[in-house]
């Protein structure tokens, strides 16, 4: 987006020693075509601007402006605004650090959209490929963002070893199920029949993965649905459970959507948050 501003000044009807001037503020907003815009701002009275939220944000919440080229931020006023709500906010010329800790994106009490709206951002947004790809580096996205360690639960560690430890789970698993059927094969073709035992090898395995990532998948989904104080709608006492069991990557790829401002700041596979570098590190 690019903002621009132009001033018109009449003069008053002049009456006795001076003259009165009225000045209007008449904001321009160029759009690029393609894009919908995130947000206008037009300058206020006191060194304010005057914003439009692009979406619903929590009070505290950082958002970035380039008008003119030049980039500055402002900070959502107490009781947060809804989309398309006009607000006044102290211009800053701080840019926004991805060492900072902003409040969370999403809206508190419910979840932003559906558990099938994964097609929100397009069939091909990043987080919905790697949701559906290889969901259990996604869950790790979801995890680093909310300070989380492996297995969903409030990260006492570095943020950072979150996802490595998860990555390296993932690969271990992999590795172990691909050597297994290579040393059967190298085996049998030396005459030793050892495929009953490589087979029950292999299921132990498969069986281990899928409880790590049920119980990791609906530990964080607790996690992020108490940040946000949003409440069980159905299955009460066991939804997290039966969302992680029946459709594991609608449901992480939900998280990703709540917890993040797409619009601002683009997905990324291949980070350890799933944003872009210069992106909030986290949410929490």
């Amino acid at each position: 987006l690019l903002f621009s501003s132009t001033m018109t000044i009449s003069d008053a009807t002049k009456t006795g020693e001076g003259a009165a001037v009225a000045a209007t503020v008449e904001p321009v907003v160029m759009v690029d075509p393609i894009q919908e815009p995130a947000m206008a701002a037009t300058t206020a009275v006191g060194g304010l601007v005057e914003v439009v939220a692009p979406t619903d944000l929590l009070e505290g919440y950082i958002l970035q402006i380039n008008e003119n080229g030049e980039s500055f931020s402002v900070v959502v006023p107490p009781g947060g605004v809804k989309e398309g709500q006009t607000f006044l906010a102290e211009r800053s010329s701080r840019p926004y650090a991805s060492s900072d800790t902003p409040p969370p994106v999403g809206p508190e009490g419910k979840w932003k959209d559906g558990i099938c709206d994964c097609c929100a951002f397009g069939c091909c947004h990043p987080a919905l490929c790697l949701g559906c790809w290889c969901t259990t580096l996604a869950m790790a996205q979801v995890m680093t963002r909310f300070k989380l360690n492996w297995t969903g639960s409030p990260n006492q560690e570095p943020v950072s070893k979150t996802f490595q430890t998860t990555a390296s789970i993932l690969f271990a698993y992999i590795c172990s199920i691909i050597g297994m059927i290579f040393l059967s094969g190298i085996l049998a073709a030396i005459g030793v029949n050892v495929a009953g035992l490589v087979d029950i090898v292999v299921r132990i395995l498969q069986l281990m993965f899928f409880i790590y990532v049920m119980v990791a998948a609906a530990t964080t989904r607790r996690e992020v649905r108490a940040h946000y104080h949003i409440p069980e709608q159905s299955c009460t006492g066991c939804e997290d459970c039966c969302c992680a069991f029946w459709c594991t990557c609608c449901m992480v790829t939900q998280m990703m959507r709540h917890s993040a401002d797409y619009q601002q700041y683009p997905a990324a596979c291949c980070t350890e948050n799933g944003l872009p570098p210069d992106a909030p590190a986290h949410v929490v």
